[in-house]
């Protein structure tokens, strides 16, 4: 049986994706600040344990790492990330810092740590188009999705018994996006833009991104260190009729 960590699990990606290798045979890991929705599902799985941390706490990152003392080939998925839409003439050092905390310095920290006591072989962290290209009042955002996302490369040099992935998901049928479209021109102006593909039906199933994950994890042949889900060479080769939607 395979072992999986999955960051940020308690809702939107994160928790598709725990679902989704649940129902694949996967031993699963979980780290979320928020357990309610885990606790249910554990009632009906017991391939799951769940682990209810802060990751930018040093006593939290120590309680994960002691949970997961003695897992040998171990897969993880950095999901767990912060968007605080503001315009950069508005933001705080402290509100960058804390973008920066989440979003970079604690999957960095925690993979550090289990590198030195776990035989880890993939890494697959959840990127963004963010990490690229730059958004209106997402400074904080586009900056620590950038830092993490280059840090999969250098990682990749460093440490070459281990896989580091990025995957861009795409704009994702999530809280998140639901929040951000509630928010105003002038805090995020590329709100319209989520309006837009919602309205749409361009947004894409949390179910879709899972399956996408999966197949790359399982059943791809080539392990490439950067993958799009826009990308349509692939689509033929895990795309589920009934998730098509928002593609």
């Amino acid at each position: 049986m395979k072992n999986i960590l999955i960051t940020g699990a308690s809702s939107g990606i994160g928790f598709g994706l725990v679902n989704k290798f649940l129902d694949n045979d996967y031993y699963v890991y979980t780290v979320s600040r928020r357990t309610e929705s885990l606790s249910d599902l554990k009632i009906s799985k017991d391939r799951l344990t769940i682990i209810k941390a802060d990751l930018t706490n040093s006593s939290d990152q120590a309680k994960i790492i002691n949970e997961l003392s003695g897992i040998d080939n171990l897969e993880i998925i950095n999901n767990a990330a912060i968007l605080i839409p503001k315009p950069f003439g508005n933001m705080g050092i402290a509100e960058l810092r804390d973008h920066f905390e989440i979003n970079f310095f604690a999957p960095i920290t925690l993979l550090q740590l289990l590198l030195k006591q776990n035989t880890v072989t993939k890494v697959i962290n959840i990127s963004s188009g963010a990490a690229e290209f730059a958004l209106d009042s997402s400074f904080g955002y586009c900056t620590s999705k950038a830092a993490i996302h280059h840090a999969m490369k250098c990682l990749n040099l460093e440490c070459p018994e281990t896989k580091f992935i990025n995957v861009r998901p795409g704009m994702v049928a999530t809280p998140l996006q639901d929040r951000l479209r509630e928010l105003g021109a002038t805090i995020f102006p590329k709100g319209n833009v989520f309006s837009k593909a919602k309205e749409e039906n361009k947004l894409i199933s949390v179910a879709t991104v899972a399956n996408f994950i999966y197949w790359i994890l399982n059943v791809s042949t080539e392990f490439r260190k950067a993958w799009s889900i826009y990308d349509e060479e692939h689509h033929k080769y895990w795309r589920k009729s009934e998730a098509l939607v928002g593609l």
